[in-house]
C-alpha cells in the first residue's frame, strides 16, 4: 500500500497546568469522536496555519495566546486511511479557558496532562504532546525562562518594527552560552514561529543560531546584508529590485525625488532616506500606534527637513511629493506586502494619482511557502486583532527595493 504524506500542525493549549482537549465532530472525515488538540492540515506557512486553526477552532486571537515552544515535527502511519501525517507540535499559554467552538468539534476539556494517555486520541497525539510539555526539555535552570520571556516579549511587542524586533531575536539568541546548540536551535525556531507575519525575525534568530554553532556571532547584521540600527548614522546604499525582475540601483524616480512620503516607522526606510537625503520629506502619524511620529523624531536629528502629516490630510500631502516610500513587515512574493495599516489607503491614493510606491525591506522578509493565495482577512484576525497590520496587493506597488 502506498503512503501518502499529509502535513499537519497541533496546537496544545495550556491554562493554569491543565490541556485544551476538543471531541471532533462528524462532519469531519477523519477521527469523529476522538479527542484532539487544536489541529489543521498546512495549506500555507505552518506557523501562520496554526493560529488560524486555533482561531477558526476556539475563537482565541494572538494576544490570547503566548507561544511556549514549537516542537520537532514528527511522523504517525496510519493504514486505514494510507496517510502519514507529518505533525508539527505547538504549545500555547493561553489568558482564559472561555472557548467558542466551530463545526468541527463537539465539545471541549480542560484535563491534566496525565489524563490525555487515557482519552480515545488520534495517532501519536500524546508523543506531540511530550514534545512540547514540560517545554525546553533538557535546558538549564533558568535559561527556560529567560527564552519564554525573550519570546513572550518580542510576540507581544506592537512598538518596535520588525527590523528592531530581528535584531532583539539575535541577541536572544547570542545570549545562550555556545555549548547549548539544541537550544539555541529550539530557540530559533520557537522566535521564528512567535510572529509568522515578521519573516525577518526567524531569519535573524536562525542566523545567529547558525553563526554561534560555528563558534562566532555575525556583528555585521541582524536582518540582511547593508542594515544598521536606526541610531547608527552611517549612510547605507541599497538596491531596488522589481517584483519581476531586479533593477541595478535606484529607479530614476526615486533617485531624483525631491519630496518623499513616508508611513509608519521603518530603520530600513530610515537608512535610505539617509542615503538619498531628499529635500523634504513628510511622514505621516500612523495611528492607532502614532510610530510615524517617532520617524519624524529621527529624521529631525538626522538634519533632514521633515513635515508632519495627520492621518486624515494624506491626500494634501501627495499634491506636493514625487514618490511614497514605505517599509514591509513580510513579502509575499507575486501577491503584495504586509505592512502597517493605512499603507493600502496610502497606495490606492498614490495609484490614483499617477505617484509611484516603492518599499524597502530586507530580502529575509520574503515568506516562503504560499502557494496559493493566503485569506489574508482571516489571518490577520487571527494574528492582528488589534488591526495594526494590513496586506497591500502587489498591484499598488511600483517596485520592491530589497537590502
Amino acid at each position: 500500500m502506498k503512503f501518502r504524506n499529509q502535513r499537519v500542525v497541533t496546537a496544545f493549549l495550556e491554562n493554569r497546568g491543565r490541556i485544551l482537549v476538543l471531541q471532533r465532530s462528524r462532519r469531519i472525515g477523519t477521527y469523529p469522536g476522538y479527542w484532539a488538540g487544536v489541529s489543521g492540515t498546512v495549506e500555507f506557512p505552518e506557523d501562520v496555519q496554526v493560529y488560524v486553526e486555533i482561531y477558526e477552532e476556539t475563537g482565541l486571537t494572538a494576544d490570547d495566546l503566548t507561544l511556549v515552544q514549537k516542537g520537532r515535527p514528527m511522523t504517525a502511519r496510519d493504514n486505514s486511511f494510507g496517510v502519514n501525517w507529518v505533525i508539527t507540535p505547538y504549545l500555547f499559554r493561553t489568558s482564559t479557558r472561555r472557548v467558542r467552538l466551530n463545526s468541527e468539534n463537539i465539545g471541549y476539556r480542560w484535563v491534566r496532562p496525565r489524563e490525555l494517555e487515557s482519552l480515545r486520541t488520534p495517532p501519536r497525539f500524546v508523543d506531540g504532546f511530550r514534545r512540547v510539555f514540560p517545554p525546553y526539555s533538557g535546558v538549564p535552570r533558568g535559561l527556560d525562562r529567560k527564552i519564554f520571556r525573550g519570546v513572550r516579549r518580542l510576540a507581544h511587542d506592537r512598538s518596535h518594527g520588525a527590523a528592531e524586533l530581528a535584531h532583539e531575536a539575535s541577541t536572544l539568541i547570542g545570549g545562550i552560552p555556545g555549548k547549548h546548540l539544541a537550544c539555541r536551535q529550539m530557540a530559533a525556531v520557537t522566535l521564528a514561529a512567535a510572529r509568522p507575519l515578521m519573516p525577518g525575525i526567524g531569519a535573524a534568530a536562525h542566523r545567529a543560531a547558525r553563526a554561534k554553532a560555528r563558534g562566532y556571532l555575525e556583528t555585521e547584521s541582524a536582518v540582511g546584508a547593508g542594515f544598521r540600527p536606526a541610531n547608527d548614522r552611517r549612510r547605507v546604499p541599497i538596491s531596488l529590485e522589481a517584483p519581476s525582475r531586479a533593477a541595478i540601483g535606484f529607479p530614476p524616480g526615486l533617485a531624483r525625488a525631491g519630496a518623499i512620503l513616508t508611513h509608519s516607522y521603518s530603520s530600513t526606510v530610515l537608512s535610505a532616506l539617509r542615503y538619498l537625503r531628499p529635500s523634504h520629506v513628510f511622514a505621516t502619524d500612523s495611528y492607532p500606534l502614532g510610530e510615524g511620529r517617532r520617524t519624524q523624531a529621527m529624521l529631525h536629528a538626522e538634519a533632514i527637513e521633515v513635515h508632519r502629516v495627520a492621518d486624515t490630510d494624506v491626500d494634501a500631502a501627495l499634491r506636493k511629493v514625487d514618490v511614497v516610500l514605505v517599509g514591509a513587515d513580510a513579502v509575499v512574493p507575486g501577491q503584495g506586502i504586509v505592512n502597517k495599516v493605512g499603507t493600502l489607503a496610502i497606495a490606492r491614493r498614490a495609484r490614483a494619482r499617477g505617484i509611484p510606491v516603492f518599499v524597502v525591506c530586507g530580502r529575509e522578509k520574503r515568506t516562503r511557502g504560499m502557494r496559493r493565495k493566503l485569506d489574508f482577512s482571516l489571518a490577520l484576525k487571527a494574528l492582528d486583532p488589534e488591526g495594526c497590520f494590513e496586506f497591500c496587493p502587489m498591484r499598488f506597488v511600483t517596485r520592491i527595493g530589497y537590502v
